[in-house]
């Protein structure tokens, strides 16, 4: 019965981020009605340029939930981790100003550099909430930063202009606005935690080395965009986004097994968590493949209902982009399994660089050519290469055959309802009162 508050709170965590994934797609609906293809493009090349240097410096909300949680450091951690995040701010402010001039739209450092702060605030403050166990509260405030986001760009479009100033405006002014409200709220908190000497240098080599993993990991996934955005124009990265956006839709359906299953595959003997991965692997193949059948067939009625007319130069990819995410889908299985029962981190690592190596050399090739044709075409078959790698890895060290890992059997579909009932019953009884 221990599992249970852990089954009930990656629930929880689930419907948050599920909550987000829809206001998202609300924002992305909004910005791409209000200014086209060229004006969606416009809108996200800062945030893409942003996204970047997050990832050098996204070691800050591990580090810190590790230095409050697995050695203690109270609000030394919190001074340790604000050093950290001012100087690796600076640092992405340089490969902002890079990444701008590659992508030939030096504008876009100004607002891509304005948004680093509060991101780097947030990163803090949500490792600060995993550190005190308040995961909840670091979830609600992420949702919070889309949804306030997507409130000040309404009321920009209505109030002000259709213009991709005004979007950009409340993509900085919304995340500023919560990092603000999120920075005082954990320092309030903070005050009732000890002070402990914490060497600003530690933090920061325990910060980078998780980082440069998220880089690799973010080079994974959005390699692709990065190269449209440098080989293409505005407006068809204002295409490709939206089809990345609608492929990896299906992730939030894709992923659950990976979330609600993290705490029993990591409490199971080594043979025992094999076979139930090899399981969940199976079931998690059939959804995707279910889903991603829906997807192939709803994509251009949903893009034209969704987005407009204008954007229905974005099925094709989507719809090539859908082939990679099925493949992906079992990525957080296999990375649960390598990192949780094995102890083999560097293996997830291994696989999403080979992965973002071969994006990077098929979109190079492929997008003068055939333009975001051709990195869908990249981003699908980095996918499969990566998860056939990892399927490799899983069955060479689980021993479990092929076969068993890919094709379902008769006692899947009761193993999948076993897995609902008891988290459902898990659930009950945490909240159930003791007597």
């Amino acid at each position: 019965m221990r599992l249970s508050p852990l089954l009930t709170q990656s629930l929880h965590t689930f419907g948050i981020r599920a909550s987000n994934i829809v206001i998202a797609a609300l924002l992305s609906i909004l910005v791409a009605r209000a200014l086209g293809p060229a004006g969606r493009g416009l809108y996200s090349l800062p945030a893409i340029l942003a996204a970047f240097a997050t990832s050098l410096y996204s070691g800050l909300s591990t580090a810190t939930s590790y230095y409050l949680l697995r050695e203690p450091k109270g609000r030394g951690a919190l001074r340790a981790a604000f050093a950290t995040g001012t100087a690796f701010v600076f640092l992405g402010v340089m490969s902002v100003v890079a990444l701008a001039i590659a992508t030939r739209q030096p504008w876009a450092a100004l607002p891509a550099t304005l948004a680093l702060p509060s991101s780097a605030i947030m990163m803090i403050v949500s490792g600060y909430c995993y550190g005190i166990n308040r995961v909840p509260l670091g979830n609600f405030l992420n949702l919070c930063t889309t949804a306030t986001i997507l409130i000040l760009a309404a009321a920009g479009f209505f109030l002000v202009d259709r213009t991709a100033s005004v979007a950009i405006g409340a993509w900085i002014i919304g995340q500023a606005a919560v990092a603000i409200v999120a920075l005082v709220l954990t320092l309030l908190h903070a005050r009732r935690l000890a002070v402990i000497s914490m060497p600003t240098s530690l933090f920061a080599s325990y910060a980078t080395k998780v980082g440069f993993v998220n880089l690799v990991t973010l080079l994974n996934y959005r390699a692709d965009v990065y190269i449209v955005a440098t080989l293409a124009s505005i407006a068809a990265l204002g295409l490709y986004t939206v089809a990345v956006a609608g492929a990896e839709t299906l992730l939030i359906v894709t992923q659950v097994l990976a979330a609600v299953t993290l705490p029993r595959i990591g409490s199971m003997r080594p043979k025992e968590a094999a076979i139930f991965t090899a399981r969940c692997v199976r079931l998690s193949l059939v959804v995707s493949l279910v889903f991603g059948f829906a997807a192939l067939l709803l994509a251009e009625p949903a893009v034209r209902v969704l987005f407009g007319s204008a954007f229905l130069a974005s099925v094709a990819p989507l719809r090539i982009l859908v082939v990679g995410v099925v493949a992906l889908s079992v990525g957080g299985l296999f990375s649960n399994f390598f990192t949780l029962v094995l102890g083999r981190p560097q293996l997830p690592l291994l696989v999403a660089a080979i992965s973002a190596v071969t994006c990077i050399g098929t979109s190079i090739a492929l997008v003068p050519r055939v333009g975001i044709v051709g990195a869908a075409i990249a981003t699908s078959l980095a996918y499969v290469v990566g998860q056939a790698i990892a399927l490799v890895l899983f069955c060479r060290r689980s021993g479990i055959p092929f076969r068993k890992a890919l094709l379902p059997g008769i006692g899947d579909t009761a193993s999948l309802q076993s897995l609902f009932v008891s988290t459902v019953e898990g659930g009950r009884e945490a909240r159930e009162p003791t007597t």
